[in-house]
């Protein structure tokens, strides 16, 4: 017989149950065939694919992690016969090395369940693949129970209570600490945000400042340089220098006239008195 310790029925489950996630399937385990007194017949795991492109595929799990277990079950093929009329496909999930490939009923499937080497995790991997079925419709029962097992689902998931900091709080309450923890967490971030927006504004109105403190002795030197012939452009360093040489030419021109005029003045008064 082969080792099966830690790898019993639950874990299993628990292996199919993530195998078969919303929201591509919907998974139940310990599904009954009806509800209320027409219930009688239990499949382990059963799973519904939920979209076209999956064919809504309906996969049933007998989990065995006994041999005897097993061994009974092909004695009385009654027992599954249901299940192979409602599921297009059924398998047998068991431990590795549990269930020989040649003993699997026809049109049925082996999946083996063994924990990965290195992590301890436990895997699965298909031995042997089931037929596909033409089964039945569901039927009014199993529809029912389905549809029971999903409201229980959901209903579990709003009466589910957490502990976080030494108290109890709901998942409602759960996302409402956690809306907080995240606005609190980005209240600093928002703040420093509007800190290098000011910021950016501020050096943006200051280089508009400073292009406006600019722009007037530019205008003076673009009209100087138009006055003194300079009209190809912006002046340059030595277009510059030509203005100021100029500059300081017509300036001294300006006194030279001055001192020439006050000159002319004053000739006539030369010699008054040097006869006296």
């Amino acid at each position: 017989m082969a080792d099966v310790e830690g790898i019993d029925a639950s874990a299993i489950s628990a292996v199919l149950l993530a195998k078969h996630k919303p929201p591509e399937w919907a998974t139940f385990s310990e599904l009954r065939d009806s509800t209320g007194f027409g219930q009688s017949r239990t499949i382990d795991v059963a799973t519904f694919n939920m979209w076209k492109s999956g064919r809504y595929a309906r996969i049933a799990y007998e989990i065995k992690v006994s041999r005897n277990d097993f061994l009974r079950e092909l004695d009385q093929p009654e027992k599954h016969a249901w299940v192979e009329d409602h599921f297009h496909e059924t398998y047998f999930a068991a431990p590795a090395g549990l269930i020989k490939p040649e003993e699997v009923p026809a049109h049925w499937g082996l999946l083996e369940v063994f924990r990965r080497a290195k992590t301890g995790v436990l895997t699965t991997r298909r031995k042997v693949r089931a037929k596909r079925r033409a089964p039945k419709d569901p039927g009014i029962g199993l529809t029912m129970s389905i549809l029971r097992r999903a409201a229980e689902q959901v209903s579990r998931e709003r009466r589910r209570v957490y502990r976080f900091e030494g108290q109890e709080v709901t998942p409602e309450d759960m996302t409402a600490l956690v809306m907080k923890r995240v606005e609190d967490g980005m209240q600093p971030k928002r703040v420093a945000l509007e800190e290098l927006q000011n910021k950016a504004r501020k050096q943006y109105v200051e280089a508009e400042d400073a292009k406006r403190a600019l722009r007037a002795p530019l205008d003076q030197l673009r009209r100087a340089a138009r006055r003194y012939g300079f009209t190809t452009g912006e002046p340059t360093p030595k277009d510059v220098d030509q203005m100021i040489e100029a500059a300081v030419q017509h300036a001294l021109r300006d006194k030279l006239s001055a001192i020439r005029q006050a000159y002319a003045a004053l000739e006539p008064l030369q010699g008054i008195g040097e006869d006296g």
